[in-house]
């Protein structure tokens, strides 16, 4: 991991915006996020994948900024999901929505879920 890689991980947890995600008590995967405003989706996506945004704790929208799972084992994804969704309801009672995008087959395909 480079510094600014170190650093971006580093400040998203001090914005408590970083879930580790632990199996058998190893940690796994990471996910970040912002919270903003459905509207703003355009706002999360930056040139430089490793700058720290300001956001609205208060928004309605979790925006994924990254998911990163460690290769090998099989993980439970729904578990994960209800996991994901469990704490961002205790964090952020506004969130309402859960948006990321993905990359497929050299399409951005954009996902918006329900909390």
């Amino acid at each position: 991991m480079t510094p600014v890689q170190l650093q971006y991980y580093k400040d998203m947890k001090t914005k408590e915006r970083l879930i580790p995600l632990f199996d058998d008590d190893k940690l796994r995967g990471l996910i970040t996020f912002y919270v903003g405003n459905s509207q703003e989706d355009r706002r999360y996506i930056r040139t430089n994948m490793w700058s720290v945004l300001n956001d609205n704790p208060k928004g309605d929208t979790v925006f994924i900024d990254q998911c990163i799972m460690k290769e090998g084992r099989k993980y439970q994804p729904l578990a994960i999901w209800h996991f994901i969704k469990k704490y961002l309801k205790k964090k952020f009672p506004n969130v309402k929505h859960i948006k990321w995008n993905r990359l497929k087959r050299d399409r951005v395909k954009r996902y918006n879920k329900e909390v």
